[in-house]
This record gives C-alpha cells, structure tokens and sequence, in this order.
C-alpha cells in the first residue's frame, strides 16, 4: 500500500507552453529581421528545457509507502528538466529522496513563514521536518495539493507506521517560527484576519483563528505587546490592501463584528479543522478573540 501527495502540473504547463510558442514560431515566420528570427529560436528552446519542466514540477510531490518516505527535491533546472522528460515518457516520478521508514525517529510539524506582498503580511507553510535515529534531518512542504484528502490519508498512514506520537505532540498549532516572535505573529494573524473580512477574502484563511487560539496562551498581553501592535500598524497601513490597519479602522470593534458576522465559521468547519489532528471546534477557538478584544479595548485599540 503507498500514499501519494500532488503530482505533476501537466495540463496548465503545456497550455501557457504552448501559447509562447506559437508566440515565438510567428517571429521566426514572419518578422523581416533576422536577430528576431534567431530570438524565435533561442525562445523555443527555453519554453521546452527550461520554463515547461520548471512549471510543470513547481511543487513537490511526495509519497509514503510500507517501507519509504520519498520525496522531490531538485537541486538545478537541468535536474528538474531531465525529471520531467523522465516522468513524460516512462509516467514514473523520479524521488530525489528516499527515507526508510525504520530509520525515522519522528517527524516533527512547524511553519515556514512566506511573504504575502499583496497583503503586506506573512504566509505559513507547514513543513515536515524528518528527524533521523542517526541525528541527521530533512525537511519538506507536505501540503502540495487542494485535495486534501491525498495530505490526510498520506499522514494517517505515517501515523499507523509508529510516527504519531511526535505528530501529535507537534500538531499543526506548535510550530517553530524562525523569522520573527509569536508576539509578532499573533499580531500579524489578527491583522490578517481583519484584512480578510474586509476585502471578502474569507475562504482558506479561517486557519488564521486557529493560530490565534493556540498563541494566546503562549503570549504575554502586557505593555510590551502594545508597543509591537502600535509599530506593526505603523508598518502596515502603508500598505494599500492592509485595510485593516488604517486610522480609521478601531480594531476591536472590527473583531467584534467578525464574531458577531461568523464570517469564517464554514470555512473553519471545512477547511482548517480537516488539517488539525487536535480538533478545536469553531466555538472553542473563536474565544482567543474574545480575549483580544478585552486587551485592545483595554488599550484603546
């Protein structure tokens, strides 16, 4: 029995493809000068050997079976490219990486913060991080699909292979942030949900609330966090889509109307308490911003 996580982007790779293409072959057809002719060429090649393969295996993909965790992991274009003529013309994906199950001491879950310019914000990737009986380790992005089904059955069964309790312990809430404080994040994920509700952008970003649950506790609400709320506002609302930073915008009160809305609660019943091995129902959780508002009210924020 295996389990396999994502796969090839095939279809939209050969379409865009595709398209540059026949973009390129009309220069070399019909434009009267020969340098455009030669770039028509050189255009070709790069659509085929470099921009197909590198769009095709944008994400990784993994897979678990009864013996191998095994994932992708290409170190050069010209890697990447030979991979993907391999997995063109034979339907078999070459894995890079290839762990015995046996020689896993456990895997542990954490966050990889990703900048999110459009929103003036961060990201959060969940990361498996393999920790080796020997000490070495490795690491890679499980979540590579919308099916979340693949990313669940994928980790049950890591689970029955005797990995589940450092999953468990880990959970999707514990996560290690290398880049910045959890009194930043926390901070950054109340903003974040505000601009969310305000830009009606609510679908899969109900994850947000369940952060914010699991932080709260770990998080001092003093004088100091005021300090980083007022600094992290300065920062934001010079950002247009940062809407809920504005002058204009009394955060408290904007958490208020997101509880009373239940704006995010089918979301966070869909999407967010399918990826949490500790399910924290909507009511539960949405308390942290119950607690928040009390602090920003607090402070006359």
């Amino acid at each position: 029995m295996k389990y396999k996580v994502g796969k090839p982007n095939y279809k939209s790779s050969f379409i865009y493809s595709a398209l540059i293409i026949a973009w390129a072959i009309f220069l070399i057809l019909f434009s009267p000068f020969s340098a455009m002719n030669i770039c028509g060429f050189f255009l070709v090649f790069l659509i085929i050997f470099i921009y197909l393969p590198s769009m095709a295996f944008c994400k990784n993909i993994w897979e678990v079976d009864e013996h191998y965790l095994k994932y992708t992991f290409y170190d050069s274009v010209v890697e990447k490219s030979r991979a993907f003529f391999h997995s063109l013309f034979t339907r078999n994906i070459d894995y890079q990486m290839k762990i015995k199950l046996d020689k896993i001491m456990c895997i542990q879950v954490t966050y990889e913060a990703v900048p999110m310019l459009f929103y003036g914000t961060n990201g959060y990737n969940v990361i498996f991080k393999v920790l080796m009986k020997d000490g070495s380790s490795f690491s890679f992005q499980p979540i590579v699909t919308r099916k979340r089904k693949e990313v669940i059955d994928a980790i049950e069964f890591l689970k029955e292979k005797g990995l589940d309790d450092v999953i468990r312990k880990y959970d999707l809430s514990s996560f290690l942030v290398n880049v910045q404080s959890k009194e930043r994040t926390l901070i950054d994920k109340i903003f974040a949900i505000g601009d969310y509700y305000l830009s009606s952008n609510l679908q899969e970003h109900s994850r947000h609330i369940y952060d914010i649950y699991q932080l709260i506790n770990q998080v001092d609400l003093n004088d100091s966090l005021v300090g980083l709320f007022v600094s992290v506002r300065k920062a934001r609302k010079i950002n247009d889509f940062c809407y809920s930073a504005k002058d204009d915008i009394v955060l408290s009160k904007l958490l208020e109307e997101i509880i009373e809305s239940r704006c995010f609660e089918l979301d966070y019943n869909t999407n967010t308490v399918a990826l949490c091995y500790n399910k924290i129902d909507y009511e539960t959780a949405i308390e942290s911003l119950k607690i928040i508002i009390d602090f920003l009210k607090q402070n006359k924020m």
